[in-house]
């Protein structure tokens, strides 16, 4: 998971994603799923709109593509002897970013073709590269992406700009090595990028940059733990991820500016645009549970399941 060094003691950023990680491991070993018993309240059934959308999303044994209902279930790549993680879709739905923690030579940002082989997974970040790297988003233009990462020498996880179509060019920190930055999202309107800042001793708030690194400023803080930010389709709204609040853990909505928050659902990881629904890992308390990846609707906070299995998390949607 992404950790970084404040102060002295290491603060792990992905609290949602340990956990995702954690159950992800016990789904693996799961026998049959016992039936719904007589009785048992009915789900929301998957709406028709969404039936049909592609979605990327993590297995132990790999990237995998299917469409929400669980049909056209494919493999795209598996990393030999790595977990790569937190799938971002480049806006042509031609290429995925993945992030691997493994601490060896794997380690770092991979660009994967989603309809590719291994042959075509190149390692962009991490050990032999110009910057270590982390969790990633892509730009609208699809030309860059921004990374958590940092140089040697540089003390804090930072936010670099990398220009995939010009690969020698240097890349770009945008963020101060004052304070730590994680888990970028690039608005859909290129503007702005969200990110994570870690606020020791152990919290973390939501924040927002230019692409040109001016105007940094704060849009969490007040109560519990925000991280993970996603845009929306039209960037009018950021959904996020918070705990350790007095009301309620689980995926909150708010402006850019930082205002109107309120509670959507529980659960962590989310991932909105280009979807109209935001997609998430959903808690699998539920032992009749077609799987632990799930959908909500923005607007009335109807909750779906999507039937991806147990073992299907970070899901994240396929431009179409």
């Amino acid at each position: 998971m992404g950790t970084g060094r404040v102060a002295g003691a290491y603060y792990d950023v992905q609290r949602h994603a340990a956990f995702a990680l954690v159950v992800l491991v016990a789904a693996c070993t799961t026998a049959e799923e016992p039936r719904r018993g007589a009785g048992e309240a009915a789900r929301p059934a998957l709406p028709e709109a969404l039936m049909e959308r592609p979605l990327v999303f993590t297995r132990a044994d790999g990237t995998w593509v299917a469409r929400a209902d669980g049909s056209e279930l494919r493999k795209v790549v598996d990393l030999s002897g790595v977990f790569e993680f937190q799938p971002d879709v480049s806006p042509d739905g031609s290429r995925v970013l993945l992030r691997v923690d493994d601490g060896g030579r794997s380690q770092g940002t991979w660009i994967v073709e989603l309809e590719g082989t291994l042959r075509s997974s190149v390692r962009l970040t991490g050990p032999g590269r110009r910057i270590s790297g982390g969790a990633a988003d892509w730009a609208p233009d699809g030309r860059q992406f921004v990374v958590a990462g940092k140089r040697p020498g540089e003390r804090f996880l930072g936010l670099y700009i990398l220009d995939v179509s010009r690969p020698r060019l240097r890349p770009r920190r945008i963020t101060p090595d004052r304070w730590e930055a994680q888990y970028p999202a690039w608005s859909p309107d290129g503007r702005l990028i969200a990110f994570t800042r870690v606020v020791p001793p152990s919290s973390f708030e939501i924040w927002v940059v230019a692409p040109d690194g001016t105007g940094v400023r704060r849009l969490t803080g007040d109560a519990g733990s925000d991280n993970y930010a996603a845009w929306s389709p039209d960037a009018s709204a950021l959904v996020y991820s918070s705990e350790d609040r007095p009301d309620r853990n689980g995926l909150w909505v708010m402006r850019p500016d930082g205002t109107g928050q309120r509670y959507l659902a529980e659960g962590g990881e989310p991932q909105w645009e280009p979807g109209d629904w935001i997609v998430f890992d959903c808690p699998v308390e539920d032992r009749d549970a077609p799987g632990q990846a799930c959908a909500v609707d923005p607007e009335d906070r109807t909750v779906v399941r999507l039937p991806l299995g147990r073992e299907a998390v970070f899901p994240n949607w396929i431009p179409r």
